[in-house]
């Protein structure tokens, strides 16, 4: 590895956030050259999931609503790939962050949430319903006109 493990990790766990992007070239570009790079999809997502996770919590924080949407849609592709090895480090980080005073993270939070429903298998969410239902109950009741 010329980058290193660690940075080829990274590099890869944007490459596969970019697959989701709101822009429709830059979509079909990170998906060609994620099919050339990357021979057994399983196993590269399964390496580089921590710096994945990494990259979806702080982009469901950011400013940029693109950014936001790109991480909601990211983590809703892993949950329905990997749930059980995502949701106990996802989960706790989306109910926390309901709580932030930031109106945008709180928002990004909400929209990691409707992709977690929309992907998590009826099982996962029975499993988790200790965290998911206060943080459904905090995202519906927030103060935000949002």
């Amino acid at each position: 590895d010329v980058l290193g493990r660690a940075q080829r990790n990274s590099v890869l766990a944007l490459l596969y956030m970019l697959r989701n992007d709101v822009e429709g070239v830059v979509r079909q570009l990170a998906v060609q050259i994620w099919k050339t790079i990357v021979p057994n999809m399983g196993r590269a997502l399964r390496e580089v999931t921590g710096e994945l996770i990494q990259h979806i919590v702080a982009s469901l924080s950011s400013a940029s609503f693109d950014r936001r949407l790109l991480a909601g849609r990211t983590l809703g592709e892993l949950v329905k790939k990997l749930g059980e090895t995502v949701l106990p480090d996802v989960l706790p980080f989306l109910r926390a962050g309901l709580d932030s005073e930031d109106e945008g993270r709180r928002q990004g939070v909400c929209m990691g949430l409707a992709q977690v429903f929309e992907h998590a298998s009826a099982e996962q969410v029975q499993e988790y319903t200790q965290i998911l239902v206060p943080a459904i109950c905090a995202a519906l009741c927030d103060r935000s006109e949002r």
